[in-house]
């Protein structure tokens, strides 16, 4: 779904393509977006009406951080958000379990799709908006992300490389 505005519930997941490697750099930012008033109620409003039971942490000068659960129906994922400096595509650091793989041949296996540090890669960095996404598109990237996780727990096969239009 697009979570861009919460009485729009029918509209489609936006495009977005999986990856992996290196990190993402930030650019170096003077603007605080997240004092933006309406920015920053625009990301509170889309999460309370996709997804209640993440929540917020705000600092003055530190951008916002949600945490919250993603239920997959095969299993219960724990995800942070922090929102960058440069309102960039936001970094979704895995929880709850702390690490995303598989034991394969009695070794441990990286999910594929995490950028290095760990992080989970729900899109390129182009995919993201900040005029148009908030943390509710993040949050869907991320349940889509953890769905074909799941799938390639299971099967040791990645089922899709994302989503090339609005489906």
């Amino acid at each position: 779904m697009v979570f861009t505005d919460p009485g729009d519930a029918g509209s489609s997941i936006t495009k977005h393509s999986f990856h992996g490697g290196a990190d993402v750099l930030e650019h170096p930012s003077t603007r605080d977006w997240w004092t933006n008033g309406g920015e920053l109620a625009r990301d509170v409003e889309a999460m309370a009406s996709a997804f209640p039971s993440f929540r917020i942490a705000t600092e003055a000068d530190r951008p916002p951080v949600w945490e919250g659960t993603i239920d997959t129906g095969y299993g219960l994922f724990e995800i942070r958000i922090e929102h960058r400096f440069d309102h960039g595509l936001p970094r979704i650091i895995p929880i709850k379990p702390s690490r995303r793989g598989a034991s394969r041949g009695g070794r441990f296996m990286r999910s594929p799709h995490l950028f290095d540090s760990g992080t989970l890669c729900v899109a390129e960095p182009s995919d993201w908006d900040a005029a148009r996404d908030t943390s509710a598109t993040v949050v869907a990237w991320a349940a889509h992300w953890h769905a074909c996780y799941v799938m390639w727990f299971i099967s040791g096969i990645w089922p899709s490389d994302g989503v090339t239009e609005n489906e």
